[in-house]
């Protein structure tokens, strides 16, 4: 079947969060013009190739799936997926939920709209048209990082790590090389 511009935005939103290759599978000599600014996006590109290379992950399932990961800089890449095919949906991040603290105050980037989408406290939120996606690149302002900070998103890195099922000297391996993105 031929998706719709939302199913096409949600399916290369995922797979760009995931790390998965960024293949295309359709014939780019018909596509429209719509589908290859889908499959050009330079910012969601960005996300997959990003160095600290974590796959996503998702917070909640159901219709109204956030899904996460963290990005080098101190940033973090949030996408809102609406899976309900009806209607659309408000969305709510806190931002303990990605290891943060309530207080943290960030700016906010709509990769799919290519502008900023504002600035929040503690708290992310969005409505999102069906079965569409809103993608996110979350920066923090303001404040330094903490020590109890960097201790939170050590351990955000190690329980990616661990769901990744890799030995523990991997593991190891890969916090030491990814931690000073920290």
């Amino acid at each position: 079947g031929v998706l719709t511009p939302a199913q096409e935005r949600s399916h290369f939103s995922l797979w760009a969060l995931m790390k998965a290759p960024l293949l295309i599978g359709n014939d780019i000599t018909s596509m429209s013009h719509e589908t290859a600014d889908i499959l050009l996006n330079r910012e969601i590109i960005a996300v997959n190739q990003d160095p600290l290379g974590v796959q996503g992950r998702r917070i909640n399932s159901g219709d109204k799936q956030i899904w996460y990961c963290p990005l080098v800089n101190d940033s973090m890449a949030v996408i809102f997926f609406n899976k309900n095919d009806q209607e659309s949906n408000n969305f709510y991040l806190l931002f303990t939920d990605i290891g943060w603290q309530m207080n943290t105050k960030v700016s906010a980037r709509d990769l799919w709209l290519h502008k900023d989408a504002g600035t929040f406290m503690g708290l992310l939120t969005s409505e999102v048209a069906p079965q569409d996606v809103k993608f996110f690149i979350l920066r923090r302002l303001g404040a330094q990082t903490s020590v109890a900070d960097l201790h939170q998103r050590e351990r955000v890195l190690l329980d990616f790590a661990r769901g990744s099922g890799k030995s523990e000297q991997d593991i190891e391996t890969f916090l030491q090389r990814h931690l000073h993105a920290l």
